[in-house]
């Protein structure tokens, strides 16, 4: 299962779309603070998503073995990095804006 997180931005949305292409055949993640924004949009599951929360990441993930960290103001300073490898992330992809 691949996951993009700040998923209704420009950038999550493009990202979404290109593993769409390019892996079409894999489940795909939308974390979110508002899964509603993605309502419809098929082959996606949105699921709610704070990076100021650890619960709701924690929950959001499960089942993630790739992720595209789609980098967002409010990460700011934390270090998320114990919860990845909690979870059992084992790709990170990191995009900047």
């Amino acid at each position: 299962m691949i996951a993009v997180t700040a998923a209704s931005g420009r950038l999550g949305r493009a990202t979404l779309r290109a593993l769409a292409t390019l892996y079409p055949d894999q489940p795909r993640i939308a974390v979110l603070r508002s899964p509603g924004k993605l309502a419809g949009l098929p082959g996606i599951e949105a699921r709610p998503g704070d990076y100021g929360s650890i619960e709701s990441m924690t929950a959001a993930l499960q089942g993630v073995r790739t992720m595209v960290l789609v980098s967002a103001p409010a990460i700011g300073g934390l270090d998320l990095s114990p919860l990845w490898a909690s979870i059992g992330i084992q790709v990170l992809l990191i995009l900047l804006r």
